[in-house]
């Protein structure tokens, strides 16, 4: 008798409870065994997900059975698809600040938002803000400390599917920096899927202050 299962690329072998033979060549994974009584005959196969996959998407792959009988004559064989269904979080981004302009040695506050709009938790969220070097961060208000550098990283836990997590920034213009230099300020994100494997990156457009 002989199982085989052909796999998608978006879906990949991990393991299986058969101690029966198995070989795999490519993306299709084949079980032989010899002299099945009657009566059922189970095993659970185990599949991981691309990381890459997207939110809301889908695939299928067959899943064939041949089989010879008691007088070894092979008999028709069985085939079936299997669909399943992925889900991820989808990570937005946004910053703003809440002046257009800003004289040397004044302060002013900028907002980073970021959101999951997707099906299943984020299980960290990493913002990385780095920050002009004509800036000072005087305060923050954020739901976990930041690590300070070069680069100033907020690492967010758990992120719900539609909830909103916002860190309010004050930072303040350094003396002698010329009339109408553009501050060009963004933030970059790093997030993971529910399983806490890292899935992709997302860029704030920037916010430029005068």
């Amino acid at each position: 008798m002989l199982r085989r299962l052909s796999l998608p690329a978006s879906l990949a072998y991990v393991s299986d409870t058969s101690n029966d033979s198995r070989t795999t060549v490519g993306s299709t994974i084949s079980w032989h065994w010899a002299g099945q009584a009657p009566g059922p005959h189970t095993f659970d196969v185990v599949l991981a997900a691309d990381p890459n996959v997207l939110d809301g998407s889908s695939t299928s792959f067959p899943f064939q059975l041949e089989y010879f009988d008691a007088n070894d004559v092979k008999r028709p064989g069985v085939a079936t698809s299997i669909r399943v269904y992925f889900v991820a979080p989808v990570i937005e981004v946004a910053l703003a600040a809440d002046v257009a302009s800003v004289l040397p040695g004044a302060r002013f506050n900028y907002t980073i938002s970021v959101r999951n709009s997707g099906t299943t938790i984020a299980r960290w969220v990493a913002v990385s803000d780095g920050m002009d070097g004509r800036l000072e961060l005087l305060s923050y208000s954020a739901p976990v400390p930041v690590t300070p550098g070069p680069i100033f990283v907020w690492n967010l836990t758990n992120l719900n599917p539609g909830e909103q997590s916002v860190i309010n920034v004050t930072v303040r213009l350094h003396e002698g920096v010329p009339a109408r230099a553009s501050l060009n300020n963004g933030v970059q994100i790093e997030y993971s899927n529910s399983l806490g494997i890292s899935i992709g990156y997302r860029w704030s457009p920037a916010v430029t202050v005068t």
